[in-house]
């Protein structure tokens, strides 16, 4: 009588784990389905993430006896249309080895999703490509300007709102986070940029910090102050963490700031009447507002003259006066190759002091 309990029991045992592994076999098998479903219906449909979602592709989906959710091999190719070059349009490319989020986080109210390693680069449509090749030896070696990452979360909104609907608002935060660097989610990451300047591609690291306001991805000042040492003319404490606080920014602001140093010496040396820093500083000023708009340029111009010892008041207000010359030069559309002229005869320019 027992034994035939106990062989009923183990019978039923083993069929309820028969039972279970086809019904996970079937989950697993049915979200892979509607994960690639999802994907290719986000790409029709670019409103959802607030981005032009030109490419989403998804190797694997599946489902963990755990209850994990995970994504594997994910690579997606999208357009910002209000981009972090003064609003022009970038294409940003990501490629990431998996993701997953634990289904049991529903229960709790506290979805994280997590993942990686994982790499993201801008292409802005309107700058030089700035892929290059290094040969070394027989290897040759491509040098990319990239954001690499090794694991990263984002705790998602917890609103008890459609699925369509959580995804859109996830879409335009985690946009937020791209073009400006800030979110108002929770996001935990640390990796590295690559960054082409000097003539070769620099590393410093990037992470997040937490903000009364979400989350801001920031570089470490340190090594930003690793790459000012490149300049002839030190930046100052305040450029540093402009630098510092705009990572996605900080690549183009580096090679915008040397381009205005070699047009300055340039400049000078082909017409010595007028000083290196007043072509330096209305040039600087045009392109800092051609690529970024006028408030943020004269951010960056601030940080560097209020940032300086040993300038007298008068050379001060000389500059301030001539980076809004070159921020009126931009908004005006004039054209960059008239803008040496311009420094050269125009009244507006102050030349001395």
């Amino acid at each position: 009588m027992v034994r035939t309990a106990l062989k009923a029991l183990l019978s039923l045992m083993l069929a309820v784990l028969l039972l279970g592994g086809a019904l996970w076999w079937w989950a697993d098998r049915s979200i892979d389905r509607h994960v690639q479903a999802a994907a290719r219906q986000l790409v029709t449909d670019p409103e959802v993430f607030g981005l032009e979602l030109q490419r989403l592709n998804v190797g694997r989906a599946g489902l963990s006896p755990l209850g994990r959710l995970t994504i594997r091999d994910i690579s997606a190719r999208a357009a910002i249309l209000e981009g972090p070059l003064g609003g022009k349009s970038v294409v940003l490319e990501v490629e990431l080895a998996e993701a997953e989020i634990a289904l049991t986080g529903w229960l709790r109210r506290r979805p994280v999703l997590q993942g990686g390693p994982g790499a993201a680069w801008l292409i802005d449509m309107e700058l030089p490509d700035r892929r290059m090749e290094a040969v070394n030896g027989p290897q040759v070696i491509e040098l990319q300007e990239r954001i690499e990452v090794d694991r990263f979360s984002i705790a998602l909104p917890r609103e008890d709102v459609p699925p369509r609907v959580l995804l859109a608002q996830l879409g335009r935060q985690l946009g937020a986070f791209i073009t400006e660097g800030r979110t108002p989610l929770e996001i935990r990451l640390a990796g590295r940029g690559y960054f082409y300047f000097a003539g070769r591609l620099h590393l410093v690291g990037i992470a997040t910090e937490q903000t009364p306001d979400g989350t801001a991805l920031r570089l470490d000042s340190a090594d930003v102050a690793e790459l000012a040492g490149h300049y002839e003319r030190p930046l100052t404490a305040a450029e540093i963490e402009l630098l510092a606080r705009n990572p996605l920014k900080a690549p183009l602001l580096l090679r915008i700031k040397a381009e205005a140093e070699a047009f300055g010496i340039h400049s000078h040396r082909a017409d010595p009447r007028i000083r290196a820093d007043v072509y330096r500083h209305v040039y600087w000023s045009y392109l800092l507002t051609d690529a970024f708009g006028p408030e943020f340029a004269e951010k960056v111009t601030d940080a560097h003259e209020f940032g300086l010892t040993g300038n007298t008041p008068e050379k001060s207000r000389m500059d301030l006066h001539n980076n809004a010359v070159g921020r009126d030069y931009a908004l005006r559309g004039v054209p960059r190759d008239e803008v040496v002229q311009r420094i050269r005869t125009d009244p507006w320019v102050r030349r001395e002091p």
